[in-house]
């Protein structure tokens, strides 16, 4: 009796186990008899995409996104990933089941127009909604436009070329020139601070002497207007030399030392209209820095010269897989000089039979 008695035991200890295992695993039946939700927070949002609209260039705008907690625990935002021009502002990081927060996503537009898609994400401890992403749209416009958008300058031309500048507001809305800014003070326009207008046409003056007592003479041409999308307008301005060399600099390739190398190179008139006359202008001299080049021969085109110049690779040297040379050429009655810088590698063949130091 007391071996039967045992077993009864064992087996209701068995099912009294099961029992409290499917009660411990199971979900919880509510009074109405319903399965009830574990506990776990739940982000929502009021919109997963927020339209702009049409925005001025260099200008803010602020989208705005409700996040609420629908779940039944605290939903914690542990960070949001920013996009590219955006800062964002999230008003709690914590959010109690039924409360919401606000997330505001304020957008600098720059000075690129067009059509705009951005994305952020929003991370949080939803366990089935780690990564939230939102979008913003829009389109940025330009409502200043101006030419030309370069100035290129001329030694050979009367005020050295330079063209008128015209400035349009589209959006219809008065401005002011208020100041101007160059370097070397090389470039003026006149202009009244206090008259305001839609359309402008300046008439920019160049100091020659001014502009070529510059290092170089390049910069930008700044204009400070009284509109909040273009505050400063800069207008980059460059001198285009008399002569170029075509191309500017000569790279070889597979040197070896002692064996020469031919390139041809041409010495080219900008201001010549070869439909009209002939590039007449002559070459000095031409001389090489580490005496490694020289010119082999010239040959006159409607544009100017075509050069072949000989580059003779010097002996290798310890730890230097290249070499170079500067060569000189002089124009004659011609101030400045031109520079052909010579870039050249030595062969592979070359290279893995160096003697090791």
């Amino acid at each position: 009796m007391r071996l039967m008695a045992t077993r009864s035991q064992a087996r209701y200890m068995a099912t009294a186990f099961l029992v409290l295992a499917a009660a411990y695993y199971s979900p919880v039946i509510a009074a109405n008899g319903q399965t009830a939700e574990p506990n776990r927070p739940i982000i929502g949002v009021d919109r997963d995409v927020y339209e702009l609209g049409e925005l001025a260039t260099n200008s803010t705008a602020t989208a705005e996104f409700r996040l609420t907690n629908t779940g039944n625990a605290e939903l914690q935002i542990t960070n949001v990933g920013k996009c590219c021009g955006a800062s964002v502002e999230l008003s709690a990081n914590s959010i109690l089941p039924g409360q919401s927060a606000t997330l505001k996503v304020i957008y600098n537009t720059g000075l690129e127009s067009g059509e705009f898609r951005k994305e952020l994400y929003v991370y949080s401890n939803d366990p089935a909604r780690q990564a939230l992403r939102l979008t913003i749209t829009g389109k940025v416009k330009q409502y200043l436009v101006w030419e030309p958008a370069y100035l290129w300058l001329f030694l050979n031309k009367p005020n050295l070329g330079c063209p008128e500048i015209r400035l349009k507001a589209l959006d219809g809305k008065p401005f002011a020139i208020t100041g101007q800014l160059c370097v070397g003070d090389c470039i003026t326009v006149e202009y009244d601070p206090n008259y305001q207008a839609t359309e402008f046409v300046l008439r920019p003056k160049v100091d020659r002497q001014r502009l070529l007592a510059l290092e170089y003479p390049k910069g930008t041409f700044q204009l400070r207007l009284t509109r909040p999308d273009y505050p400063t307008l800069g207008l980059p301005f460059d001198v285009i030399p008399n002569y170029v060399l075509n191309p500017s600099q000569l790279y070889l390739t597979n040197g070896e030392p002692g064996k020469p190398m031919a390139k041809k190179v041409q010495v080219l008139d900008n201001y010549v209209d070869v439909n009209v006359a002939d590039a007449n202008f002559v070459i000095a001299s031409v001389t090489s820095a580490k005496g490694i080049s020289r010119l082999l021969n010239t040959r006159k085109i409607r544009s100017g010269y075509e050069m072949e110049v000989e580059v003779t690779p010097p002996p290798l040297q310890s730890g230097l897989q290249s070499f170079s040379d500067e060569l000189t050429i002089k124009i004659k009655d011609y101030e400045e000089d031109l520079t052909l810088y010579v870039r050249g590698f030595y062969a592979p063949k070359v290279l893995m039979n160096r003697p090791i130091q």
